[in-house]
Parts: structure tokens; sequence; C-alpha cells
């Protein structure tokens, strides 16, 4: 039977505001500074509410584009080729790297010619059950998102497993938009606390996980604590110290987690 269509994002929003004015401490004790900081507070929390806003409503839009091509009654015929040509187009427009069908059993057929077997793969497993479903970013020389739906036939049955791979860089030219000030700037952890956006990317193709990184950079620990409430799902503000410099941010939970 058909199961709730429902959305999990793997992702957490947070905006960072990096040295104010070089560096708040030297007027820490006036009042212009308590003002600006209580400013501070108030508002990285909202930037980092609305940001996280703009990322949900991208990425389910992309999300939903999946869903509907999975119940195109072509999609529903699970005949590969048939398919193949209709998602080659599809995933030129909708802009995928490539896209593919998976039987019930784990087989899949990739419109960039290969085929895999991905019985194990959460994405499968989420849409098998009836859920469509984003990935975590998929390790490799590009890092990639996997968005998954099913396809379901005329009984409402799971027949098959749709899928969109798509360039995981895309996340940090969204997250980038987001600024604060001169100097604040967004990125992205998902719920292990690996940077999945950012504005240096080289931070999300190594993986960066600053609860991995703590471990020998002590330095980081006010970082990691903040860290650890935003993967929580909670929103707030907070400060950290690093390279003797007093950062501030403001984080969110990504609506849809």
């Amino acid at each position: 039977m058909r199961t709730s269509v429902t959305a999990r994002f793997v992702v957490y929003i947070s905006v960072l505001l990096i040295v104010l004015c070089g560096s708040l401490g030297f007027i820490a004790n006036t009042t212009a500074s308590n003002a600006l900081l209580s400013s501070i507070e108030q508002q990285l929390p909202n930037k980092a509410i609305d940001g996280a806003k703009v990322v949900a409503s991208q990425v389910e839009a992309r999300l939903e584009s999946v869903v509907t091509l999975a119940h195109m009654p072509v999609m529903q015929s699970m005949d590969w080729s048939v398919q193949e040509n209709v998602l080659k187009r599809e995933q030129a427009r909708l802009g995928f790297m490539y896209m593919g069908v998976a039987t019930p059993e784990g087989n899949v057929e990739l419109t960039n010619g290969s085929s895999a077997y991905i019985v194990t793969q959460d994405y499968f497993l989420k849409a098998l059950s009836g859920q469509k479903y984003i990935s975590d970013p998929q390790e490799g020389k590009s890092p990639i998102f996997i968005y998954s739906a099913p396809i379901f036939d005329e009984n409402e049955e799971v027949v098959g497993v749709l899928v969109g791979a798509a360039n995981a860089l895309e996340l940090s030219e969204i997250a980038k938009a987001i600024t604060f000030g001169e100097t604040g700037y967004a990125f992205i952890l998902n719920q292990n606390g690996t940077t999945i956006a950012h504005p240096n990317t080289d931070l999300v193709i190594n993986r960066d996980n600053d609860f991995e990184n703590v471990k020998e950079d002590p330095s980081l620990t006010s970082l990691v604590e903040l860290e650890t409430k935003m993967v929580a799902g909670e929103t707030g503000f907070g400060e950290y110290v690093y390279n003797g410099e007093v950062n501030y941010m403001g984080y969110a939970p990504i609506p849809g987690t």
C-alpha cells in the first residue's frame, strides 16, 4: 500500500559572523559594544532561520521534481527502454547530472550508461518504503546528492525507485548567497557534524568535521559545543574564540528535518 510520502532533509544550517570590526574585544566594555552585541544576538538567529527556509525551499523544489517524474506513466511502466529517453531529457531540464530507475531488488540503470546494485543504500531503502529522500553527499571525486522517490503502480504498490544525482557543491552556492554584514557567511552541517555546504568547498570535498578535528585541535572546543546544539536541531546564538578572535554564530535547523 502507498505510505505517507514524507521528506527528511539531513542537513542543518548556521550563519557565522566572524570578527566584526576586526575584534570586538577592544570595545567589550563600552555601551556601544553592548548595544551592538545585543543587536547581533537577535539578528543572527533570525538570519539563520531565514537562510534555512531558503535552502529548504530550493531543495524541496528539486525533490518534488523527482516525485512528479516518478508519477508519470512511463516511469510506472518500469520499462527502461522507454524510461531512459525521458529521463535524459528531464535531467537536462532539471539540472541533474544523471538519473536512473531501480527495481525493488536494488538493481539500478542510469542515464550515464552504468548500472549498480544499491540495495543497501539509504536513499533506495527510504524510497522503497514510500518516502521521498535526499542523501548525504556521496563520496567520490565530486560529491553528489542523490534525490529519490518511490514509483507506485496503479494499485499504489511501490514497483521501483527513481533517483537523480545532483552536484553536492550546488548547495554551497546556495549557502554563499546567505550573508551577514561584510564578514558573515553561512555553512551547513549534516546530523553527524560533517560540513556539506561551505564557501570554502574544499571543506565539503574533504568532509570536514569539527567533532573529529577537535581531537587534534582543542581550540575548537567552544565551536564544537555550539555545533553540538546545531545538529541537535536547536535554534540559537553563541560565541566562540578561535585563533584569538571572537566569533559569533546564529544557527537554526532546516525545515523538514
